[in-house]
């Protein structure tokens, strides 16, 4: 059975109902009715299930004829694969709640800073759902009590034009992926349209897009398959001195749907989160070098719209977000040719490379250009350097002239 009922602006419906069950009784029905699901032309629409004390159910769709409050933020002009945020890997994983942090503040202290996505592993014990990294950790975090705080937060006022996206490892069961998904109460956005501007959802106050890469995905529930939507490279990095890995891991490779491309910027040599590493590589400079790099891989199609890291605190992530933002992380770089130093200004190449050019005498951006006709040089540095092989006579003694 299915009712229609009329809701005045900002109200709260408590609702009695006589509904005809299919054993021709009728039973009353109860329920609760907030402001709870998808915009219409006219207000917001919420489906409500109600049951008999016999089971039966009805379903009532509640309209809500309040106008959406208009969305004027970074967000609201923009699809998904058009906006760029930092997202915090492993972001519950704070000292005192993880054996292994990666982290110094929680997430109610991150979205305060400007985070607007968290990456976050779920488990569940005997129905109990709690944040660990990794199933051996031995301490954890309570998930709804750490939902709700995020909600406090997200209720404050101070976020009514963002978005948020959170991406889980689940390791749970079906009943468990409800859980994890009423936690959001109304803030949750359900079958994501990825055609849609986030502004629509954010109008609605459903400001939270939830992401599975690891379990079962109920998009009808608001928990999405990330592969579906977000593009990934690989994750493992344990030399901070040198790139990230920027191979493809997961998700889609191209295609005319909109998809978000994700760079994963976390670095450690032992996979435990590295607050030294995360200083070097989160230096704004590296991060768009390595950002240039990642927009040139096939999948990411010329996009970058979520970084991952570890420890934002260190080193400075959200000038390198400004940066991809309004178009500037072109500006001001460093030409072929330009000369630099290795691990500081070679970080500034437009080039997103750099290497040894003999000619100069020490590092530059770019590939060294083959040397021409008439360049003079010892036998090895020829060797390597001429565009059409060199003249070495023996009474040069050692010395040669490119042909």
């Amino acid at each position: 059975m299915r009712l229609r009922i009329s809701v005045l602006p900002g109200c709260l419906l408590l609702f009695l109902v006589f509904a005809s069950i299919s054993d021709g009784n009728c039973q009353q029905l109860r329920g609760v009715a907030g402001m709870d699901g998808n915009a219409s032309a006219n207000g917001t629409a919420s489906r409500i299930v109600a049951e008999d004390s016999f089971n039966n159910t009805a379903f009532v769709e509640v309209i809500d004829h309040r106008e959406l409050e208009p969305c004027s933020g970074y967000f609201c002009q923009k699809y998904f694969d058009e906006i760029c945020i930092i997202m915090t890997h492993n972001s519950h994983a704070v000292a005192g709640d993880s054996w292994s942090p990666n982290q110094y503040k929680s997430e109610r202290a991150q979205m305060k800073d400007g985070i607007r996505g968290f990456a976050m592993d779920i488990y569940e014990d005997n129905g109990k759902l709690t944040l660990k990294h990794g199933k051996s950790d031995p301490l954890g975090v309570d998930y709804p009590q750490r939902v709700r705080e995020i909600l406090s937060e997200l209720a404050s006022g101070r976020y009514k034009d963002d978005f948020f996206v959170i991406q889980f490892e689940t390791y749970v069961s079906e009943e468990g992926i409800r859980k994890v998904c009423e936690a959001w109460g109304n803030k949750i956005i359900l079958n994501f349209d990825r055609s849609k501007m986030l502004g629509e959802y954010i109008a609605q106050g459903r400001q939270v897009l939830l992401f599975t890469d690891h379990g079962n995905a109920m998009s009808h529930l608001g928990m999405h398959k990330s592969a579906h939507f977000i593009a990934e490279n690989n994750y493992r990095w344990t030399d901070s001195r040198g790139s990230p890995n920027l191979a493809w891991r997961r998700g889609p490779k191209g295609g005319n749907q909109r998809y978000a491309k994700m760079m994963s910027y976390f670095c450690s040599k032992t996979g435990i989160g590295n607050p030294l590493t995360s200083r070097t590589v989160n230096d704004p400079g590296r991060m768009l070098y390595h950002a240039r790099q990642y927009m040139k891989q096939g999948y990411a199609q010329g996009q970058i719209n979520i970084i991952m890291v570890d420890f934002y605190n260190e080193g400075n992530p959200f000038a390198a977000q400004q940066a991809i933002r309004d178009g500037s992380m072109f500006r001001g770089c460093l030409g072929d040719g330009s000369s630099c130093s290795s691990g500081t200004s070679c970080y500034k190449c437009c080039a997103e490379r750099h290497e040894w050019w003999d000619s100069k005498g020490g590092n530059a951006c770019g590939k060294e250009p083959c040397w021409k006709s008439g360049r003079t040089a010892d036998f090895f540095v020829t060797k390597r350097n001429c565009c059409r092989g060199a003249h070495c006579p023996w009474y040069w003694f050692g010395v040669c002239k490119c042909n």
